[in-house]
């Protein structure tokens, strides 16, 4: 957990190991490589299972909810921590706007001097929490719109291999539909020949042929209709990176039924 307010040496303490954390293997180098973000947290009531909950519970709201990630419980809230320690900045800054003044007036050079230092670290921590604030919206924003566009990609794939198993199983089932009625006919221009038992055996081959490739022709156009489906909610932008291994796992099942 992360002070409110730390001392300077408690502060370098954190830092440090904070660092530690980010960039050495044993620790989380490998996940901060990949694009993974750390964040802080602040609250000394809350253990590191209930900080797991938290994420969790943002997952939920993304895909169940459908809500963009700065709409979650936690962008909400790690939008409205910066807000107060920005408030919080411009009371002390507006504080010491006030003893500048007052002191200008004043022979006290050595103590004037020192507000002006705190202002000006004051300044700094504004400005640093002003960018903190612009990153975490961008970073939702971004976050939100690249995870959509790998989905979309990913589903558009996937559909576009399910079409062409469609068609494939389509012909298959013209081809033995037109091979059936030439049957027939044969078998109706043969009457009362011999060979007329042997073009019937091979009809009853076929029909069963007509009947599975019926089947396979019925399911696969339910199929399409589920990839549709999906691919309409993608279309919406309601899904995000957890849901997207869901539904690929979906399509992914059905592309491997079909094939």
């Amino acid at each position: 957990m992360w002070p409110e307010s730390p001392d300077s040496t408690s502060k370098r303490i954190l830092e440090d190991r904070e660092l530690e954390l980010l960039t050495k293997s044993d620790f989380f180098s490998d996940l901060v490589s990949k694009g993974a973000t750390a964040f802080r947290n602040y609250d000394k009531n809350y253990s590191p299972a209930d900080s797991v909950q938290r994420i969790m519970d943002s997952l939920r709201e993304v895909v169940d909810e459908e809500k963009s990630l700065r709409k979650t419980a936690a962008g909400i809230a790690a939008a409205e921590h910066l807000h107060q320690t920005c408030r919080e900045h411009e009371k002390q800054l507006r504080i010491l706007d006030a003893e500048l003044e007052r002191t200008s007036s004043t022979s006290e050079q050595e103590y004037s001097l020192q507000l002006r230092e705190l202002k000006a670290e004051a300044d700094r921590e504004i400005e640093e929490t002003n960018r903190g604030r612009q990153a975490l919206v961008k970073t939702m924003i971004d976050l939100h719109e690249t995870e959509t566009k790998a989905l979309k990609q990913r589903i558009s794939s996937l559909q576009s291999q399910h079409d062409t198993e469609v068609q494939n199983k389509e012909l298959i089932l013209q081809d033995v539909q037109e091979s059936c009625a030439a049957l027939r006919k044969e078998i109706a221009r043969l009457a009362n020949s011999p060979k007329q038992q042997i073009v019937a055996r091979q009809t009853k081959s076929h029909k069963k042929a007509l009947l599975k490739a019926q089947k396979d022709a019925e399911k696969i156009r339910r199929d399409r209709q589920k990839v549709q489906g999906y691919t309409k909610e993608i279309i919406g932008g309601v899904m995000n990176g957890i849901a997207a291994s869901a539904v690929a796992g979906v399509m992914g099942g059905l592309m491997c039924t079909v094939m």
